[in-house]
């Protein structure tokens, strides 16, 4: 079954939600890529308090959650493109898994949301996605 509709047959404000979920995605990308990179990645790689195993499998997530940060972006991107209700969905579950994770270790670690608000900065996609499929 094709989920597919004409994207003229999305009402403007869905539009509106999926162009802006796409744009605040595609904006922490490219700040977890160029600005992150610095101040995490590149420490990362030089940490000397932990064993090489575990640096590298750091290392490794830190890959993972740019290439997913990517992918959140192209799904309401290819939402809003495509008209697909399907993206819209991956893109709002993957906004909140980022939101319960985030804020699940943050609130178990010491350091608090001012210095890690990381979690929090996906609740406009999820509340942007589920306005878009209502």
């Amino acid at each position: 079954m094709d989920e597919r509709r004409p994207p003229h047959q999305m009402c403007g404000m869905e539009q509106i939600y999926l162009m802006s979920a796409a744009a605040l995605s595609a904006v922490w990308f490219l700040v977890h890529t160029f600005l992150g990179g610095r101040q995490v990645a590149r420490p990362l790689r030089q940490a000397t308090g932990m064993t090489d195993e575990a640096r590298v499998v750091a290392w490794m997530c830190w890959h993972f959650v740019t290439a997913t940060l990517l992918v959140l972006t192209l799904c309401f991107g290819g939402a809003l493109i495509w008209a697909m209700p399907g993206l819209t969905l991956a893109g709002t579950a993957l906004a909140a898994g980022f939101v319960a994770v985030g804020t699940w270790v943050t609130a178990r670690s010491d350091i608090g949301f001012a210095k890690a608000p990381q979690g929090l900065l996906f609740i406009p996609q999820v509340v942007l996605g589920a306005l878009a499929l209502l």
